[in-house]
C-alpha cells in the first residue's frame, strides 16, 4: 500500500474503535512499511474479516492479525492430504523403474518434496519399511515437519514470500528446461527432414 492508502486504512480502523497511540508519522511508516507488498483492496477485506470476528481491537497485536488474513487459506494443502499424496507416491514407486519413481515424486507439492528429500525415501518407505512403523513414527515426523515447514513459508509470505519464491523457482526452471529441450528436438527433427527433403530434390533433378 502507499501512505496515501495506508492514511484511509488507518481512518477506517479509528473509525471503528481503535485508539492508536504514539507518533502519528511513526505509526503511519510502520503500517505503510508492513504492508507494502499488499494492495489497498487486500487490507481492507482482511480488516472486514476481522470486524466479523473481533467485538473490540486494540492497536498492539493488530498488524499480526491482519496479516494472518491475508494468507490465502488454500496456499498449501493439510498435512492429512499431503501424507496421503505421499502414500499414493509411494504405490507409484518401483525400485526397478526409476523413472516411474521421480514422476511419483515430482507430482508431489514442492513442500513435500522438501520434506522428503528425494525419490528414494519413497522406495525405501514402501518397500524397506515396516507398515506398523510407517503408520506410527513415519507419518507422525512426516506431519511434525510438514507443519513446521507450512508454518515458515506462511510467515514468510507475510513478508513478501521470498522464501517461497526460491521454493517454486527449481520446479519453474525444471519445467522451462524441458520445454527448451523440445524445442530444439523438434527443430532439431525439422532441420533434418529439410536437409533429406533437399538430398532427394537433388537426386531427382540428376
Amino acid at each position: 500500500m502507499t501512505r496515501e492508502e495506508t492514511l484511509k486504512i488507518l481512518a477506517v480502523l479509528k473509525g471503528i474503535g481503535v485508539k492508536f497511540e504514539g507518533d502519528v508519522d511513526l505509526i503511519v511508516h510502520i503500517w505503510s512499511d508492513c504492508f507494502k507488498s499488499d494492495t489497498y483492496q487486500e487490507v481492507n477485506a482482511a480488516i472486514k474479516k476481522l470486524m466479523v470476528s473481533e467485538k473490540q481491537f486494540f492497536q498492539n497485536g493488530l498488524i499480526a492479525k491482519i496479516k494472518d488474513l491475508l494468507v490465502p487459506e488454500d496456499l498449501f494443502i493439510d498435512s492429512a492430504t499431503a501424507w496421503n499424496e505421499v502414500r499414493t507416491a509411494m504405490r507409484n514407486s518401483y525400485p526397478d523403474i526409476p523413472k516411474k519413481t521421480n514422476e511419483a515424486f515430482k507430482k508431489l507439492n514442492e513442500l513435500t518434496q522438501r520434506v522428503l528429500g528425494n525419490s528414494h525415501v519413497l522406495i525405501e518407505w514402501e518397500y524397506e519399511t515396516s507398515t506398523e512403523r510407517l503408520n506410527t513414527v513415519i507419518k507422525s515426523n512426516f506431519i511434525k515437519e510438514y507443519t513446521n515447514l507450512c508454518k515458515i513459508y506462511r510467515d514468510d509470505y507475510k513478508n513478501g514470500g521470498k522464501m517461497l519464491e526460491c521454493l517454486q523457482k527449481p520446479k519453474e526452471a525444471l519445467e522451462n528446461k524441458e520445454k527448451m529441450k523440445l524445442i530444439e528436438n523438434l527443430t532439431k527433427g525439422m532441420a533434418e527432414q529439410c536437409q533429406s527433403f533437399g538430398k532427394q530434390t537433388e537426386r531427382q533433378e540428376i
